[in-house]
């Protein structure tokens, strides 16, 4: 409902859209934004940086196939006796409907942050494409696959999975870490949907249940009702592109609780850091570099947003994960922000599309000392939908 006081003077808008519904007569101050090369004209607010706008370059991979081509229709023949199921090898999957030449089309007008585009085929290239044009390349299967007897393929997911060549180079606590929690040729997702309950520290412990959307190193909202009487506590926080919040309610109506400023946007970019642990791949991102401890223990520095965070890893012979830590900035005393060690423990493990998860996580202010520790949340994960 739209207050009638807002009506006079104020452009309503005809749809929804994702900055404001209605623009009153001082917000309409002229401007423009340009998309790729073409300028287009608007008003300042619908300039400004939203939480969902990408302000870092991205790089583009496709993988095509046009299953009409005489040559790749009699190869498939060859092979279709190893297909694990005849909907793995149903004709459909490798019809060629355009989708390629409509999608780049979108990338081009609505993606200005894509930096480079990569096109991975099996010896082929769509007819209409300049392979000469800036800023797109074909790949062939032959330059993804060292070992020419892994080829023909014709399941997408082995050049997107997991190589456990990949992570050679990396030190020998975070290689047996990936190659225990992430199969072969397992998608290398780092954006998950959690769900999760357990207990959380508020004068005493409570309990919780909470929901998570995490993009590594990119940001995360973390939502939860925690019960502390008659009326539930609601509350969120997140982090994304240098901001930081904290919300809390009563019953989801009375706030309690609402900061927005630096001392968060540290402290909640630094939860980011550390919640590198829930999606294993991000193990392989640029943001991450790594560096050798012992036969244990790594340190890794997690850029977010230009800011280095330096976490450690301890990880059991087995390869799992056992405790993630790093120096955060926080409040955990009530005495002003400063670094605190802040330690997330793990335990269990859950298998979800080939990656295996921590099932168990209990978080607080120097748990890996012998003194001085301080828990305040121990949540188990219910459910992980990779993104």
């Amino acid at each position: 409902m739209i207050p009638r006081e807002a009506i006079p003077g104020t452009l309503v808008a005809p749809r929804r859209n994702r900055v404001s519904d209605l623009l009153t007569p001082d917000a309409r101050t002229p401007a423009t934004m340009r998309v790729r090369e073409r300028e287009h004209p608007t008003y300042e607010p619908f300039t400004w940086q939203t939480a969902d706008d990408v302000g870092f370059p991205v790089d583009v991979v496709y993988t095509w196939v046009d299953g009409s081509d005489p040559d790749h229709a009699a190869k498939r023949v060859r092979h279709e006796e190893a297909a694990p199921s005849s909907l793995a090898a149903n004709r459909s999957r490798f019809v060629d409907r355009q989708e390629l030449r409509y999608s780049l089309r979108s990338l081009h007008m609505y993606a200005p942050f894509v930096r480079h585009v990569y096109l991975v085929t099996d010896a082929q290239v769509p007819g209409w494409l300049d392979r000469s044009a800036e800023g797109i390349t074909v790949v062939d299967h032959r330059d993804v696959f060292d070992d020419p007897a892994a080829l023909p393929t014709f399941n997408s997911h082995a050049i997107e999975g997991f190589d456990p060549a990949s992570v050679e180079d990396l030190p020998a606590p975070v290689r047996r870490w990936t190659g225990h929690c992430i199969a072969s040729g397992a998608p290398l997702s780092t954006t998950a949907a959690l769900t999760m309950h357990g207990r959380f520290w508020l004068g005493g412990w409570r309990r919780v249940r909470a929901r998570q959307l995490l993009s590594a190193a990119r940001g995360y909202v973390w939502a939860g009702a925690v019960r502390t009487g008659p009326v539930p506590l609601h509350g969120f926080n997140l982090y994304h592109a240098g901001t930081g919040r904290l919300r809390w309610s009563a019953g989801g109506l009375v706030p309690v609780l609402s900061v927005e400023d630096q001392d968060v946007a540290r402290s909640t970019a630094g939860r980011l850091a550390a919640d590198l642990a829930l999606t294993p791949a991000a193990t392989l991102l640029p943001q991450v570099h790594w560096d050798d401890v012992d036969d244990d223990t790594a340190h890794a520095e997690v850029v977010v947003d230009g800011v280095v965070h330096r976490i450690t890893i301890r990880v059991s012979p087995k390869g799992r994960l056992e405790w993630i830590a790093l120096p955060r900035w926080s409040d955990p005393d009530g005495h002003g922000y400063d670094f605190h060690r802040f330690t997330v423990v793990f335990s269990g493990e859950q298998e979800v599309d080939g990656l295996l998860l921590p099932q168990r996580m209990r978080a607080g202010w120097g748990l890996d000392a012998r003194e001085g520790a301080h828990e305040f949340y121990d949540l188990e994960i219910d459910t992980a939908v990779w993104l």
